[in-house]
């Protein structure tokens, strides 16, 4: 994989993921949650990447939340040239154990409790997801507890097209 740089609106980006996912959602009984801050106007990076990497963690969090919400929440901090993207997906599905939290990323893993349930999917998302959020030098975190649900947090810096932000 390598990178594809090319320049971008990210809220163009995070609305059509937005009516993407509600789309999925469905008839569940589950409210998404959609904030974005303040972004530049144009950013410079692989908008296919990044766009991938959110569908990813959003289609998962559809895929395991039965009722409740989802938060989709995209900040950012801009130091000089660089946009330092704080992408936040939380849902309130099912948890994952503290012991299998690093092992989620792993190729074809599932967790005990849907091994045998009628969740489809071939288990190689996170690991796909990790590795572009990695090739990018972004870094990926989750924290799950216990009757609340999944947090996934991903940060991942891209250029400011400033010649665009007239």
């Amino acid at each position: 994989m390598e990178i594809v740089k090319s320049n971008y609106n990210p809220k163009e980006i995070i609305g059509d993921l937005d009516r993407m996912i509600k789309i999925r959602i469905g008839d569940k009984p589950i409210e998404l949650r959609t904030r974005v801050s303040d972004l530049p106007l144009t950013l410079s990076g692989d908008k296919e990447k990044i766009k991938r990497i959110m569908l990813n963690i959003l289609t998962n969090a559809v895929k395991y939340t039965d009722t409740g919400y989802i938060d989709f929440v995209v900040d950012s901090v801009i130091v000089k040239d660089k946009c330092n993207l704080r992408i936040s997906i939380s849902d309130t599905g099912g948890e994952i154990s503290s012991d299998n939290i690093d092992k989620i990323f792993n190729k074809f893993y599932r967790e005990e409790y849907d091994k045998d349930s009628d969740i489809s999917g071939t288990g190689l998302g996170l690991s796909i997801t990790k590795s572009l959020v990695e090739l990018m030098n972004g870094k990926i975190e989750v924290d799950s507890t216990l009757g609340l649900g999944t947090t996934f947090t991903i940060n991942v810096s891209q250029k400011i097209d400033n010649a665009t932000e007239n």
